[in-house]
């Protein structure tokens, strides 16, 4: 690279495949950063990350949380860009995203933004390590953030499981440390001078570790490799390479709890202290009990091995983990799963770093497995010894024809065909990883490790996997026990010591287990006999080559080539249509072939007196009892195919049922037409023992849902009210308690009878089109079961309800408030959908209605632009300013509805709308939920303020960076199939119901399926002006006729009110606000709406004229919410306004609504 051997020194090159097409340049810079820069051709974004080796097992003792909080911190700004929101704002105005992690070893920072701008957005993120803010408002409210963030994590099992195996460690090892920090660990007791401290020890973390000789940054980008060097090299340059004086004093006891953590090494040192170690920890091993919040039932074998990292491709645990995680005849699963003990396992390293490594299997039990898990460990025990039996601690002339050195061989060779056919991740993936890697190894094998590119046979670690299988013994393994049940169990027992977790205060039990030790050591399950090592891998493609109907220019990737939509292959108005499309864009053999199975009977009964197919509770229930038969059943035989790259999924839904394959092409349709056999013929698989198995642990999921985080809460009793057909939990877990085999073999006889089923295919990829229809062909062989085409004609078109999204009316403003059903829940939650009066533009279609139109084209771009400037401003003033919570954000919502027209117009076809809406999310502990609606009310009114004012230039601005966004090409061929097959799916049968009726061909009813809806979308955002905003604002969010629902949920931290505060009352003294306080009402109150239909268009312009009558007659919605925010401004805690319908509601901490403006009544 010309000029660059004098300010910097080159690195290997990364060893890339042959399907990567992108270019790579590494570089040494003076200042001792590793900078990889790669030209992605294909990308209209670029992103950039930075990784530094040091995470939070570098927080001092006394401060745990410091480098998550140094982590935050380094975002609010820095002395060249003060502003605390600059980096957020730039990134909002052109189409960019950013995160940051902090892990036990390394703190990673990213972002993404159209390609253009990466100069200017590179700028402002490379001075967060040269210079960064650090103010001591900041710093007193970031703390809050993290302390948010911290309370967020109390209520999942993961998070608790993780702390209460850290109290296991040793207490002096960097794994112990609790990681994530909050407002007591980093600010500490308060003190006059306990944020000057924490703001202290801020300084000197970054001080200390933020150096770029620390550093490893990847960019990617569209531009040239020369280009990316002349933009990165004098940014990332100018970090300092050693640390500088700071510039504010540091107390010396900070200066030295930071100073005594040492750094971890990237290579084992011979002094590391693993954090499980038997020696320090007596007794050991003994049986740890967690009682989970949510209803699991999980076995979890763990065994500390010796660090393995640093082995790279030759790590043993690469073979163990497919060993011991294997699914096919002969594995422990497979042992296990036949003897209903487990429903799953899954084996593999839960973490490593340069002083261990923990090997885990993790098994979930069913109901006779937990009572039995005894010997369920026996026989994954008995597992482990049949490998070591087959291991040798020395090379000989045998190890390579043992059958551990020949599997060895075989994921060998898997792992390099994926490796040269995979297309390249987007580059906000790529620089991330890219970046932590190279903390790691070096740039020539930061791409390979892990391929296993120069592993054969002759390379089988022979010694190495013998010792990590020498390790995994009863003597060397943690066994933990998570359940309600085994927690009970532990308690009777008076061996047990119950102890609680210092951080989240979870309650755990160690019991000794001596006597099962002994047993584990000397005996062997009965059922040992049946395991065995797997067999070679029948599914590895035997071809990798292209079809040779592609023309010669497809031979390598051209990923900015038009996307060409399907075509029809073939259309049989008795059986169903094929959708075809050979891939020339990607350059590799791989295809994908979805298969809609239409079924009205799948969900929905027949409802003979109004003609139309209604939503069946328990019929749904009998489906996902299908969908986990057929996953559960068919687990063992088709493990090996998705090792091999062949994956594939099974679901149900209101249209019917779907299988999905996609993988090399070579052997895909036999796999499919195997899967679409077992689909269409399950009676084998129904027994009476395995759904009793698989309903119980339905049921356990079902009745987990109410520990889930009270923004899905929210969504829920939303979702709930839109489509009140749906059911409430507690009907869901009756539904699915109802359910039997001879039930269940009942339904599918019914619903699987080919005269039921109307099926939709899009067969695309590595592909011929004679192969594709030969293999629809052998669909309609399967699907019809031997039954003639005479008698497999359909009688109805297939295309049930789906989601049935009620419409809100104009003008409506509901609440849903609700309390927390998790006790442990601290947080509140607030969730505000604005509902779109119109169905969203889908493009040219068959019907007449408007959502084809001009109109109704530009208030959908209005809405996606107007959704789109919100997120970052709504972020700033909520999260970053107030603190409110640690979740704020805001987006764009679709839902679906399906409905007929009366009478059954059209023979009854049902339509499909789209529905758009704007949704705004936000979790807090801070205040009260009432208090946070105030919040984003008052935010919404300074946004519309701020529209009025902002310059064309600014909007053109968001507007070309979203359009961009959304017209980058797929660059994987599963993401295209599935965006083509969603059309198919939605818009095929109200395109071809009118095949014939117009005179119109196939040709033209083809390009009646919304192909390109996504482009012609993005090509009018960029024509939106202001105009179109404020109207688009005015009609579905702080209008007259703006329709609205919001949910809350009240946490512990403030409990839902009653009595005299309650909502039902305070609420209501707006006559505007229709509260909601149970599920019952929630769903009545929504089967009075009505189900959204396209044929019943309001166009924006029409809104925007009734709310400017509106505004006129109350002397304008923006004067009365100006006044009502400077005369509630004394008296509000934290915002004031309250948008209402035609009114003004002044909003104060107590009752929310305090005063009305004035609106007329609304009769």
């Amino acid at each position: 690279m010309s000029g660059s051997s004098s300010l910097s020194v080159e690195l290997p090159e990364p060893t890339k495949s042959v399907s990567d097409w992108r270019c790579f340049k590494a570089h040494k810079l003076p200042n001792g950063l590793t900078l990889l820069l790669v030209h992605d051709e294909n990308a209209t974004s670029s992103s950039a990350a930075v990784s530094i080796p040091v995470g939070a097992g570098c927080d001092p003792s006394d401060r745990p949380g410091l480098a998550h909080f140094c982590e935050h911190m380094v975002f609010l700004g820095s002395s060249k860009y003060p502003g605390e929101n600059s980096y957020k704002r730039a990134l909002s105005q052109h189409g960019g995203r950013s995160n940051a992690s902090t892990s036990m070893e390394r703190t990673v920072f990213k972002f993404d933004v159209v390609a253009p701008h990466l100069d200017e957005v590179l700028d402002i993120f490379s001075s967060f390590f040269i210079s960064p803010s650090f103010s001591q408002s900041g710093t007193n409210r970031e703390v809050m953030a993290v302390d948010s963030e911290d309370s967020k994590n109390r209520t999942a099992d993961n998070r608790r499981r993780l702390q209460v195996l850290k109290a296991q460690c040793v207490p002096t090892s960097a794994y112990a440390k609790f990681s994530t920090g909050n407002r007591s660990t980093i600010v500490g007791p308060d003190s006059p001078t306990a944020v000057s401290d924490a703001r202290a020890a801020l300084l000197y973390f970054h001080h200390k570790h933020y150096k770029a000789s620390n550093m490893t940054a990847v960019v990617v980008g569209p531009q040239s490799l020369s280009e990316l060097y002349s933009i990165a090299y004098p940014k990332f340059a100018s970090i300092p390479s050693h640390p500088s004086s700071l510039s504010d004093p540091v107390p010396a006891a900070i200066r030295e709890a930071i100073d005594c953590v040492p750094v971890p090494a990237i290579s084992p040192a011979s002094d590391a202290t693993p954090a499980f170690r038997p020696a320090f920890q007596t007794p050991f091993p003994n049986l740890l009990t967690t009682n989970p919040l949510r209803t699991l039932r999980k076995l979890y074998l763990m065994f500390p091995l010796p660090p393995q990292r640093h082995k790279k491709d030759k790590s043993p645990t690469r073979l163990l983990s497919s060993l011991l995680g294997h699914e096919g005849v002969g594995s422990a699963f497979a042992v296990l799963q036949d003897e209903g003990l487990i429903t799953g396992l899954c084996a593999g390293t839960r973490f490593e770093d340069s002083e261990q490594s923990m090997f885990q299997i993790d098994l979930s039990l069913t109901p006779e497995g937990e009572a039995d898990y005894v010997n369920v460990v026996q026989l994954v025990l008995d597992h482990i010894s049949l490998l070591l039996s087959h291991s040798s601690p020395e090379l000989s002339a045998a190890t390579f024809t043992s059958p551990l050195a020949q599997y060895w061989s075989e994921i060998a060779t898997l792992n390099r065909i994926h490796f040269s056919q995979s297309s390249p991740s987007t580059p906000y993936a790529f620089a991330p990883s890219m970046a932590q890697r190279l903390n790691v190894y070096d740039t020539e094998e930061c791409l390979r490790v892990g391929s296993m590119l120069n592993e054969d046979l002759t390379t089988f670690p022979c010694s190495d996997v013998h010792e990590a299988l020498s390790y995994m013994n009863v003597d060397n393994m943690i066994v933990e026990r998570l359940s309600q049940s085994a927690w009970e169990c532990a308690k009777k027992d008076p061996a047990t010591v119950v102890k609680k977790e210092k951080w989240y205060g979870v309650d755990y039990a160690l019991t000794p287990i001596a006597s099962l030790l002994e047993k584990w050591r000397m005996s062997t399950s009965p059922l040992a006999s049946s395991l065995s090592l797997p067999k070679p891998n029948c599914y590895i493609p035997r071809s990798l080559e292209l079809h040779p109907s592609l023309p010669k220019e497809a031979h390598k990737p051209r990923i900015d080539h038009p996307i060409r939509p399907p075509v029809l292959a073939d259309d049989d108005p008795t059986f169903g249509r094929l959708f075809y499309r050979l891939d020339d864009r990607y350059a590799l053999p791989k295809a994908s072939l979805t298969v809609l199975l239409r079924n009205a009977h799948c969900h929905n009964t027949f409802d003979p007196v109004s003609k139309e197919w209604k939503y069946d509770m328990d019929k749904e229930a009998l489906s996902s009892m299908f969908t986990s038969i057929v996953y559960h059943s068919l687990a063992q035989e088709t493990y090996d195919a998705e090792q091999a790259g062949l994956g594939w999924s099974f679901s149900t839904s209101s249209s019917g049922l779907t299988l999905k394959v996609h993988g090399y092409s070579d052997r895909l349709s036999t796999f499919a037409s195997k899967l679409l056999a077992l689909v269409i013929d399950p009676y084998h698989m129904v027994e009476d023992k395995l759904v009793d198995i698989l309903k119980e642990r339905k049921i356990r999921s079902l009745k987990s849902f109410h520990k889930e985080r009270p923004d899905t809460h929210c969504n829920y009793y939303i979702n709930s009210f839109l489509d009140p057909s749906r059911g409430d939990i507690d009907a869901r877990v009756d539904a699915a308690s109802r359910v039997t085999a001879s039930h269940l073999r009942e339904y599918l006889r019914a619903m699987l009878k080919p005269s039921n089923m109307f099926v939709e295919c899009l067969y695309t990829g590595n592909i011929g089109a004679k192969d594709a229809r030969d293999w629809f062909k052998e669909c309609k062989a399967i699907v019809r079961q031997g039954e003639p085409a005479s008698t497999a004609e359909p009688a109805q078109p297939f295309f049930a309800p789906g989601t049935s999204v009620r419409e809100l009316e104009a003008g409506t403003n509901y609440e849903i408030h609700m309390q927390s059903k998790n006790s442990e829940e601290e947080n509140g939650a607030v969730v505000m959908h604005f509902q779109s009066p119109n169905a969203s533009y889908v493009g040219p279609s068959s019907s007449s209605s408007s959502s084809s139109s001009s109109s109704n084209l530009r208030t959908t771009a209005s809405l996606r632009l107007l959704s789109h400037m919100l997120r970052e401003p709504l972020f700033n003033k909520l999260r970053t300013q107030q603190t409110l919570g640690y979740i704020v954000s805001s987006g764009m919502g679709v839902d679906y509805a399906t409905a007929s027209p009366t009478g059954g117009g059209r023979d009854g076809i049902y339509k499909c709308s789209k529905v758009d809406s704007i949704n705004v999310t936000v979790v807090s502990k801070k205040v009260s939920p009432i208090d946070v609606a105030s919040a984003v009310d008052s935010f919404l009114f300074t946004f519309r303020e701020g529209l009025l004012s902002m310059p064309q230039s600014e909007i053109d601005n968001h507007a070309d960076a979203l359009s961009k966004k959304m017209w980058e090409p797929h660059k994987k061929l599963t993401m295209e199939a599935s965006d083509n097959f969603a059309k198919v799916k939605r818009f095929a049968p109200e395109v071809y119901w009118n095949k014939g009726k117009k005179g119109e061909g196939v040709g033209e009813l083809l390009g009646k399926i919304p192909w390109a809806v996504t482009d012609t979308i993005a090509d009018e955002i960029r024509k939106c002006t202001r105009g179109d905003l404020i109207d688009c604002f005015d009609s579905v969010i702080g209008g007259a006729d703006r329709k609205r629902v919001t949910s809350f949920v009240y946490g512990n931290s403030f409990p839902l009110p009653s009595g005299a505060n309650s909502p039902t009352v305070t609420r209501r003294r707006s006559d505007n606000i229709a509260v909601l306080q149970n599920f019952k009402q929630v769903r009545s109150q929504g089967e009075k709406l009505n189900v959204f239909d396209k044929t019943r268009p309001r166009s924006f312009a029409t809104a925007a004229a009734a709310t400017a009558s509106a505004n006129k007659s109350n002397n304008s919605w923006a004067r009365n919410a100006y006044a009502a925010k400077v005369a509630g401004g004394a008296t509000s805690k934290v915002a004031v306004l309250g948008i209402g319908i035609g009114v003004i509601t002044v909003v104060g901490v107590a009752g929310y609504i305090l005063a009305g403006g004035g609106g007329k009544k609304k009769k």
